[in-house]
């Protein structure tokens, strides 16, 4: 993965909507998704020219926290999301 963070939000549920829809704003794809009891965590590949939008998009749906970034960032920038309530 090139970059690894953690997304604290309200609603999981809502959470994992709003990703898919700015995996599609975006131009990524969901790679995979794994529902734990407290956690989800979601893979995603998303291309480097729009990394940065969706990075900032991020914050809208919950508390964006990087807990690791790969430099430089590929062309196609592999992404973990671990959401949490």
């Amino acid at each position: 993965m090139d970059v690894v963070g953690r997304l604290q939000v309200k609603s999981r549920n809502q959470a994992e909507r709003d990703l898919a829809a700015l995996f599609a704003r975006t131009g990524g794809t969901s790679v995979s998704r794994q529902r734990g009891s407290t956690v989800t965590v979601v893979e995603a590949a998303i291309p480097h020219a729009n990394y940065g939008k969706f990075a900032q998009e991020l914050v809208r749906i919950g508390s964006w926290r990087v807990e690791a970034e790969r430099s430089p960032l590929p062309d196609l920038v592999q992404v973990t999301v671990r959401l949490g309530e």
